[in-house]
């Protein structure tokens, strides 16, 4: 029942939806989520962290990597509203 859950308040969006909310609404690019990436201290996090983000298709509102990185950007409460906007995109 808590995966159920879970699973349906993900919000999937395409890669280009996610980077064209987060610059609309929060003036933030890409390069700054790799500089986020970029400044893990922990090599193999870092490595496995960078693959998930340039690897992605689609970017999941509850990823171990979008929350790691919004919360580097200070931008986990916004989240939903990124995510709601991005899916209009």
């Amino acid at each position: 029942a808590e995966q159920e859950a879970r699973d349906a308040a993900r919000i999937r969006v395409t890669k280009r939806q996610a980077l064209l909310a987060l610059f609309d609404l929060e003036g933030i690019k890409e390069e700054s989520i790799i500089a986020v990436i970029n400044a893990i201290e922990d090599a193999h996090l870092r490595y496995r962290t960078l693959v998930d983000w340039q690897g992605a298709a689609t970017i999941d509102s509850d990823s171990p990597t979008v929350l790691a990185v919004a919360a580097a950007l200070d931008i986990t409460e916004r989240l939903p509203a990124l995510f709601d906007y991005a899916q209009v995109l």
